[in-house]
């Protein structure tokens, strides 16, 4: 029965019992213990006003209670929607304090599952769960969404897949990246950054401020063979002071420039090379091989005894014993 069903209920019944008990006798009664005077309509439905007063509080303590139980199971119930979104968002923070004990369980044990994007097109009955699906299925679709509201980290997948997507249907949108990750970071990051020296400008490039690497390096090297950009063995110098090149980088640097510069610049370009970096030397060397140019080779292998120079000095050897041999075959 419903509180208020309940309270009009019982009041009409002692209403009722009032008006019996006044219509069968209406005389006044004095109860000495209480020392008070009055009808017996009152004093029949007095006892009857008390138990009503005691069991609406019995009533409203329980329903109080209940009210109370049921805004916990509520609260419960929206820190558990949340933390599955938690998780869809692949969000760090996933686990709440539940106050019920079906809720604490069915938590401690959903903190420990992972969320399975291969199956997020699957739907189910709560509408925002299918909502955090949507996004998950776009974003692997190579759609670009709005996750501003989802307050998402830099770090986040999500975050970096959706960077990802932008950056795919705009390399322009690299410039953006970079002006909020500079350090190269993230996967993200790196990936603007090899977007961006692939149509930057020189000038462009070297005004982002951001230390070169390898792979955006070959890039660059790429463009100016292509002769898409405009570099002074400077640039390149100032750019393999970030990194480190192996001397297998260099043979193969070798091999692009010779077939974009004359000899004569080549070689110049080479022995800067050299001159700053000693694992150019095997670089260095295979050009004057090519190129002919046996005496420099002597010059500099004569008091070399590293495993290079002594390649080298067999290949001399081999050369002057009228062995041919292309020396791609060596390098």
């Amino acid at each position: 029965m419903g509180l208020k069903k309940y309270v009009i209920g019982m009041v009409i019944l002692i209403v009722l019992i009032g008006f019996f008990a006044n219509s069968v006798n209406s005389d006044d009664y004095t109860i000495a213990q209480l020392g008070s005077t009055s009808s017996v309509a009152f004093w029949v439905i007095f006892p009857a006003v008390i138990v009503f007063i005691l069991s609406l509080s019995h009533m409203l303590y329980y329903s109080f209670k209940g009210y109370l139980k049921q805004r916990t199971q509520i609260k419960d119930s929206e820190n558990f929607k949340t933390m599955i979104e938690n998780k869809i968002l692949n969000k760090d923070v996933d686990y709440f304090n539940f106050k019920t004990d079906n809720f604490k369980q069915v938590g401690e044990l959903s903190s420990l599952l992972k969320f399975d994007d291969s199956k997020c097109k699957s739907k189910v009955t709560n509408e925002e769960i299918n909502t955090f699906l949507k996004v998950i299925d776009d974003l692997k679709n190579g759609e670009v969404v709005d996750l501003k509201k989802y307050k998402l980290d830099s770090a986040n997948s999500l975050f970096q897949k959706n960077q990802q997507n932008i950056l795919e249907k705009d390399p322009k949108e690299a410039i953006n990246i970079l002006k909020d990750s500079k350090n190269l970071d993230t996967d993200i990051s790196k990936k603007a950054f090899l977007k961006f020296v692939g149509f930057a400008s020189k000038k462009e490039i070297d005004e982002m401020n951001i230390k070169m690497n390898k792979d955006a390096f070959e890039v660059i090297i790429d463009r100016y063979i292509k002769d898409e950009l405009e570099l002074k063995i400077e640039d390149v110098i100032n750019y393999l002071n970030d990194f480190f090149y192996t001397s297998k980088d260099f043979i193969s640097l070798a091999k692009r420039l010779k077939e974009k510069l004359n000899p004569d610049s080549v070689i110049v370009f080479f022995d800067e090379l050299y001159a700053r970096f000693p694992n150019a030397l095997e670089g260095y060397l295979y050009l004057l091989f090519e190129l002919q140019m046996m005496e420099s080779i002597y010059e500099i292998i004569a008091d070399c005894g590293n495993e290079v120079c002594q390649k080298y000095k067999h290949l001399l050897f081999l050369r002057e014993s009228g062995k041919s041999f292309h020396i791609e075959l060596f390098t």
